[in-house]
């Protein structure tokens, strides 16, 4: 059987779909919590709340994983929007760096720039850039440290596609990429744009 060794946080709220997950920043490990009321961070081991950051999300719907590059810290849900916190080097602690908006605030359009409201998919952070996928199917390369929109193309899945999902694995100076309508692209991400190297059916 399994024993309850901890109990943390309360848990009125809809726990929506995310993953927790382990990073090592403070100089501890912890378990960071993406859920639709905000950010928290606990001791793995005790359930202890190091440190928690208010951001509600409408519907529940916090999907994508929480990245983590250095100190920086990523999250993004579809009406939540972008996220990025900086992590405290010598104890647990985290700001937020700057946000963009997600379709439950009212600045927010299809063609609000600096900001990555992905609905499913878990970006990536690589050198100085976040490579997403936001709501309509778009790619997005955005600067980690300010959040400004680098580019942002239709080419990954050839189509604007509302909630249009893809899923990234860097291999080397490339990186493999899945998409919704079953292919398997390669290409090269930059801050100057998407190369494709090229793409092949896995999926009728």
């Amino acid at each position: 059987r399994g024993d309850v060794i901890w109990k943390s946080m309360s848990s009125e709220t809809e726990p929506g779909y995310n993953q927790p997950i382990i990073f090592e920043a403070g100089g501890v490990r912890q378990l960071i919590i993406f859920h639709p009321q905000g950010f928290a961070s606990l001791d793995p081991v005790t359930g202890k709340v190091y440190w928690e950051i208010e951001h509600r999300s409408q519907m529940g719907i916090v999907v994508a994983t929480p990245i983590k590059s250095g100190p920086h810290l990523f999250f993004t849900s579809q009406y939540g929007g972008a996220r990025m916190l900086m992590l405290e080097g010598g104890k647990p602690g985290a700001k937020v760096l700057w946000q963009g908006p997600g379709e439950q605030d009212q600045e927010f359009t299809h063609d609000t720039e600096n900001t990555l409201n992905s609905v499913i998919s878990t970006p990536v952070m690589d050198g100085a850039y976040v490579y997403g996928i936001d709501n309509d199917g778009q790619l997005r390369c955005l600067d980690i440290e300010t959040g400004k929109l680098m580019w942002k193309t239709d080419a990954l899945l050839k189509e604007h596609a509302m909630y249009g999902t893809a899923f990234f694995v860097k291999n080397g100076d490339r990186f493999f990429i899945t998409n919704d309508k079953g292919e398997l692209v390669m290409a090269k991400l930059s801050p100057k744009g998407f190369d494709e190297i090229g793409r092949t059916t896995l999926i009728e």
